[in-house]
């Protein structure tokens, strides 16, 4: 039991902020190789079901994070965000002298009130 308190330790120590589900293993088997990837993988989930550690998914690979998970990050943003950010839309290029023309007007009639 001591050595599983332990090898959950280091995962979370090796996880930190963020770490690829490829690197997290080959760090893990580099600094304890006699940990099976049947241990590694009990470990894992014991640490996803205290909620301790979460996964995300990645069009790449999976993600391995300490911290809130994936619903929480998302849960205080209003739908209307998360559409937003899910479809931002048209790209549409802005004329800078314009805008600041723009802007200037709007600043002198400001003054003028």
């Amino acid at each position: 039991m001591n050595d599983q308190l332990n090898l959950e330790a280091l995962i979370l120590a090796s996880v930190g902020s963020g770490i690829s589900n490829s690197l997290l293993r080959s760090r893990i088997a580099e600094q304890v190789p006699h940990v099976s990837c049947r241990e590694l993988d009990a470990a894992l989930v014991e640490l996803q079901l205290s909620g301790a550690l979460h996964q995300f998914y990645t069009k790449a690979e999976r993600v391995w994070v300490v911290g809130p998970c994936e619903e929480e990050v998302f849960e205080d943003f209003s739908p209307d965000v998360i559409e937003q950010i899910l479809n931002p839309g048209e790209f549409v290029e802005i004329d800078v002298d314009q805008l600041l023309a723009e802007l200037d007007a709007m600043i002198a009639r400001a003054r003028t009130k």
